[in-house]
């Protein structure tokens, strides 16, 4: 039969040019059987088919040696080229099949108030990524991520840490908030967020102002901390810029206006095995600062 002028030859099967090939390149069956997770023999009886089907002896046997002849030497020059481009492109057509994971670890409040509302954002900067969003109190470990994965937190600074790499993202101040009708109250409550027992110390501390609380209502949901101070019902810490909009937005109030207490630096923060410059996380802390509506 002929084809567009080139007469048509039957092709042996990808399994026989696949076990010449590591064979001829390794020169020995034993080697290209541990490459192809087959016994040795099966590679023997592979080679023996492939050169009955061509009509060629490709191989000389010596005793535990095996040499290519001059028509095997020949072949495996064509037959090896042919081989490479197809491994690469089963491996890159897989390559894109997997997707990178990465995951953002964030307490609660800021990803319900600042990353989900703006996750669209990301996800158009990032479309071939696999995106996962982690919310808890507790510290999510940075280290060990598996290929193809990417592990971030948003966390205070950690200057104690050399393996943790640090993105600067926001300066977060603090000063307390309630209800404006709450200002009258005599009697007032604290509104205490328990993940987070530094906050009034360290605000109380360097004003020297002492809150006469009578009671103190415990939470570990900064949003239901914030809730209660709508309602009503106490005095809470307030944590800027994160609640500057909702202050602005409610009838939230600042208690003093012109005494905030630096709190610390918010971090965008991955372990030391990625690189500092790397896109995927340069294009999350653009993100990240621009949620937060803070210029970097």
């Amino acid at each position: 039969m002929v084809y567009f002028g080139c007469p048509v030859v039957k092709l042996p099967s990808i399994n026989l040019l696949v076990s010449f090939e590591a064979a001829a390149r390794l020169l020995s069956f034993k080697l290209a059987a541990q490459e192809l997770y087959v016994t040795p023999s099966a590679v023997s009886h592979q080679i023996r088919t492939l050169e009955k089907e061509l009509g060629l002896k490709l191989f000389v046997r010596l005793n535990r040696d095996i040499a290519l002849t001059q028509q095997g030497q020949v072949y495996f020059d064509k037959i090896h080229p042919a081989i490479v481009t197809i491994k690469q492109a089963n491996a890159d057509v897989k390559a894109q099949q997997v997707k990178t994971k990465l995951t953002l670890h964030s307490i609660p409040y800021l990803t319900e108030a600042f990353l989900a509302p703006h996750i669209q954002a990301l996800k158009s900067k990032l479309p071939n990524i696999e995106l996962a969003i982690e919310s808890s109190i507790q510290r999510a470990d940075l280290f060990g991520s598996m290929p193809n994965e990417i592990n971030l937190a948003i966390r205070f600074a950690d200057k104690q840490s050399t393996k943790l790499i640090q993105h600067e993202i926001a300066q977060v101040s603090v000063t307390p908030i309630c209800h404006e009708s709450y200002l009258s109250e005599a009697n007032k409550t604290q509104l205490s967020l328990t993940p987070d027992p530094y906050s009034w110390a360290k605000w109380q501390d360097e004003w020297q102002n002492r809150f006469n609380f009578n009671d103190t209502i415990h939470c570990d949901s900064f949003s239901a901390v914030l809730n209660m101070a709508e309602q009503g019902l106490g005095v809470a810490m307030g944590y800027y810029p994160f609640i500057k909009n909702k202050v602005q937005l409610s009838r939230l109030t600042e208690i003093y206006p012109d005494k905030f207490t630096n709190l610390g630096t918010l971090n965008l923060v991955h372990s030391d095995s990625f690189l500092t410059n790397d896109p995927t996380i340069q294009i999350v802390k653009t993100w990240l600062t621009e949620a937060f509506n803070i210029n970097s």
